[in-house]
């Protein structure tokens, strides 16, 4: 599927790209609305998401776009409006279910910032962080990284 911002004629550099570190192999998926792709060592961005993340594995999780502009167009008063929601909502219920037992890094950054390395991660609660998620804080072209540890919810143990 072509690039939101290009059906909107809209020349955008900077779309939103979130990845996922984790140390143990997760099913790929795909759906009209959201993918997760594994990273593998021959792509591009691999070393520098891997001095990120420091993981075992990484993936890509990508909206109804492909790239990471389906994340960003969520009040632009067109249709793409509702599968950008759709593509959160999905991406909330698939980190929703993962095993609270291993560390869950998250990765947002855009495609000007993958090489940026953030100093730390920001550990915080996964129910916490999918509330950042629903308040919308995926900023477009951020000129940063930032980084997540996910972990369990008190009220899963």
């Amino acid at each position: 599927m072509p690039c939101v911002f290009h059906k909107l004629k809209q020349i955008i550099m900077n779309c939103s790209q979130i990845y996922m570190g984790v140390n143990l192999s997760l099913p790929q998926v795909e759906s009209d609305v959201f993918s997760v792709e594994q990273i593998s060592p021959s792509d591009d961005e691999y070393s520098n998401l891997m001095a990120a993340l420091n993981t075992n594995y990484i993936y890509y999780l990508a909206p109804h776009t492909g790239c990471g502009c389906g994340w960003d167009v969520t009040n632009t008063g067109t249709e793409f409006d509702a599968l950008s929601k759709k593509s959160l909502f999905a991406l909330k219920v698939y980190l929703r279910n993962l095993s609270p037992e291993q560390s869950i890094y998250v990765l947002f950054c855009n495609q000007n910032s993958i090489g940026f390395t953030p100093a730390s991660a920001d550990e915080v609660d996964i129910l916490d962080f999918l509330s950042i998620l629903d308040a919308g804080h995926l900023k477009f072209g951020e000129p940063y990284s930032r980084l997540y540890l996910l972990k369990a919810s008190q009220s899963d143990k």
